[in-house]
């Protein structure tokens, strides 16, 4: 849906922040990234006490199936666009607060769920606020950094949340195990709560912290400008008709982005499943194994970012992200192209680590594209359109992967074989298609959008 044109003028300032970053850029960039860390683990705490609400509600595996995936996919897919909305109209620090206050709220009630449905509801609630936290963090990254900064800015939070969900497991984890014993030592009427309960009580703990961090960041907004120069001041874009007239370029973008989250979609969950079945892995190895392997990626792909970030932009100019991200699906394909040479449970790790180095290096970049194509203002929209996109690509690939596996063989013993053919062509598709990005709209999009950002001043 197109939004109409603002008639909100901005004084005229310039658009670009500094070219060398000062404090409170790095500050507001450390605190997102530790907001980020905080979701991880209020999300992770649902995964682990999964079981204890099961015994607690008397669950079927489609129940929990909704309550892990399906329920928080479609709540965020629905808050997603909203809140991207509101963070190019308003104060970025009260979206971000109202965001988690949200979500914080929603594991707090989890703890009180009286039944399957309440806490359906609650786990839709909390993944509704998290979808606020990106289109926040991408759409005051360009207002608090410029030039190859900004890049850099966009590989730490991309490295962050990725490296950060590893910790953020391990941080809820250790939490679940801890609250029977901090039980005994807490007021009367949480001591005789069931542990899982108690859990997400103090899960939702850090909630009021962390909004009072969002409320003071110092992340720059664009400032009215004085009554009387609205009249003269030009008209905001349209979301709706800003994409339709740069599609040869956004287009590609969401899509093949899309795709490639489709492929990961088609080989990451499936590690874990193939590792114990056709390996006989140990559920504690498993975790090991692709806990080390998502942080090394993480770690690694952050690493080659500045690499790439050094030599490639003062060579290509703005137009390096988008070659970088067109790359990273030819190179996630050669790893799938070896996927079936795999024949131990640690040759899937090294699989995953390699193939993830290529899915993070592509999310490291692909804001920075969004940022170089699109206004400051439709940033956040944007980046809910690729959301939504994205999810339900997602939402198709276990079921194929799934169904090639069971046309190979019963048993299930031909499972590498069916995640490799529908990855393969699958990212092939994605590599086309965001070879599009760079094409001859290229210039015009990013004119056009760098023209729309000089009307707005970042003032904090």
């Amino acid at each position: 849906m197109a939004s109409t044109a603002t008639t909100e003028s901005f004084v005229s300032a310039p658009a670009e922040p500094p070219a060398r970053a000062g404090f409170a850029a790095w500050f507001v960039l450390t605190a997102l990234s530790l907001i980020s860390l905080v979701s991880f683990a209020d999300r992770y705490v649902l995964l682990l006490v999964n079981e204890q609400v099961r015994q607690a509600f008397h669950l079927s595996d489609v129940q929990i199936g909704l309550l892990q995936g399906t329920g928080t996919a479609v709540c965020g897919a629905l808050a997603s666009y909203p809140l991207g909305w509101m963070s190019g109209r308003f104060d970025n620090r009260y979206v971000l607060a109202g965001c988690i206050a949200a979500w914080s709220l929603a594991v707090a009630l989890s703890g009180l769920a009286p039944s399957f449905e309440a806490i359906l509801i609650f786990s839709g609630l909390v993944a509704a606020g998290e979808a606020g936290l990106s289109p926040v963090a991408y759409s005051a990254i360009p207002r608090l950094f410029s030039g190859t900064q900004r890049q850099i800015a966009n590989s730490i939070f991309v490295a962050t949340a990725i490296g950060g969900g590893a910790l953020a497991i391990a941080l809820a984890g250790v939490l679940v195990d801890m609250t029977p014993k901090l039980q005994p030592h807490l007021p009367a009427a949480l001591a005789q709560m069931e542990p899982w309960r108690v859990s997400f009580l103090l899960a939702a703990a850090a909630g009021p912290a962390m909004v009072a961090l969002a409320l003071v960041l110092p992340i720059p907004r664009a400032a009215r400008a004085a009554p009387e120069a609205i009249a003269t001041a030009p008209a905001g874009p349209a979301f709706g008709s800003y994409l339709w007239r740069h599609r040869g370029q956004l287009f590609p973008l969401v899509v093949g982005s899309a795709l490639a989250g489709l492929a990961f979609g088609a080989v990451g969950p499936w590690i874990a499943i193939a590792a114990g079945r056709l390996f006989h892995a140990a559920p504690s190895a498993v975790g090991v194994g692709m806990g080390t392997a998502q942080i090394g990626s993480a770690f690694s792909a952050f690493l080659v970012s500045l690499a790439v970030t050094r030599l490639a932009l003062p060579r290509f100019g703005a137009v390096a992200p988008a070659m970088v991200l067109a790359f990273t699906s030819i190179g996630m394909l050669a790893c799938c192209l070896a996927l079936p040479l795999i024949h131990s449970a640690m040759g899937l790790y090294v699989f995953f680590g390699a193939f993830g180095l290529f899915l993070s290096l592509g999310a490291m970049f692909q804001p920075t594209v969004y940022q170089t194509l699109v206004p400051i203002s439709l940033i956040g929209r944007m980046v809910a359109v690729q959301f939504i996109v994205t999810m339900i690509c997602a939402a198709v690939s276990g079921p194929l992967v799934g169904a090639a596996s069971d046309a190979l063989a019963a048993d299930g013993s031909r499972l590498i074989t069916a995640m490799t053919v529908v990855a393969i062509p699958i990212l092939i598709l994605a590599a086309l298609t965001l070879q599009m990005v760079r094409g001859a709209g290229f210039e015009a999009a990013k004119a056009e959008a760098a023209a729309h950002n000089a009307g707005l001043a970042p003032t904090s």
